[in-house]
């Protein structure tokens, strides 16, 4: 409704994932991966003006990278990059990439300075707290794709994580309060429908 990117992309996979239900097509990886490419072709606007542009998101994405190498694997720590307090006490990383002459990024003005999400996890807890973080989004899909019932529960229930993983590009999505109200949606979704889809079952059985 609003037109953004995230929005875009995620009620793309919500068409796309109730048009798969309504048809009886079991949602499989690969049909997945093909409503993860529409998404990404849906916002590729917004990936475009994150990465590939002058953006603050691009300069903060492009530093972490080089974060990254310097402390390959384990990352540079707590409250080192990208993070809250990171910012609140302002990371020496931070004044030795000659951050504190931006505005959008100095410590008094720093307005987006914890707009990202993937920079602070790869750079704070390395490729090993990457990885898991991951592996959990994966099972996580997993989890919706077998407990939530079929239908729009399941169809919503995919397009809240697809809206999650398409934020989380720009947004730190998954730390922010907005993102703690979709989390509660998304378990109500996948585990409270089926609950209640399975006590509805049980009493036709019943009456029968």
């Amino acid at each position: 409704m609003t037109l953004r990117a995230g929005g875009i992309g995620a009620s793309g996979i919500l068409l796309l994932g109730l048009h798969f239900e309504k048809k009886g097509v079991r949602l499989t990886w690969r049909k997945g991966v093909s409503s993860a490419f529409v998404a990404f072709c849906l916002g590729y606007p917004q990936v475009k003006e994150y990465f590939f542009s002058e953006t603050v998101r691009s300069k903060l994405f492009r530093h972490s990278l080089l974060v990254l190498r310097d402390c390959f694997p384990l990352g540079s720590g707590f409250a080192t990059y990208g993070s809250d307090q990171a910012f609140k006490h302002y990371s020496p990383l931070y004044v030795r990439f000659g951050f504190h002459h931006n505005y959008a990024l100095a410590q008094d003005t720093g307005f987006a300075m914890n707009d990202n999400f993937w920079p602070m996890l790869l750079d704070q807890f390395g490729l090993f707290g990457a990885f898991l973080y991951g592996y959990w989004l994966v099972a996580q899909l997993g989890y919706c794709l077998k407990k939530a019932p079929p239908g729009q529960p399941r169809a919503g229930a995919l397009s809240l994580i697809a809206f999650f993983m398409i934020s989380s590009a720009g947004n730190p999505i998954f730390t922010s309060a907005s993102g703690v109200f979709l989390a509660i949606a998304l378990g109500l979704t996948s585990d409270l429908f089926a609950k209640v889809t399975r006590k509805i079952e049980r009493r036709k059985i019943e009456r029968r």
